[in-house]
């Protein structure tokens, strides 16, 4: 069971939509970590924020874990 109660390996999915935003950056590597153990091997982990995306994108990488990025964009003229 992983730290965060949760079986490893158990989700397809998980979703954030701005959580990470509000973690101090000492505290996003053990973040990360628990988002992956509890991804299953083909799980995907999307994160939806309104932080610059290059900035997300170097702090997601400089991980140990093997994570693969595909940022989109999305306007904001609704």
């Amino acid at each position: 069971m992983a730290e965060n109660g949760f079986v490893e390996n158990c989700f397809d999915i998980v979703l954030d939509k701005g959580c990470l935003d509000c973690v101090q950056s000492q505290d996003l590597p053990n973040a990360i970590k628990e988002i992956y153990h509890s991804l299953n091997t083909d799980g995907t982990f999307y994160y939806v924020s309104t932080a610059n995306p290059v900035k997300r994108a170097n702090i997601l990488t400089d991980t140990q874990y093997k994570i693969k990025l595909d940022i989109e964009e999305i306007s904001n003229t609704f």
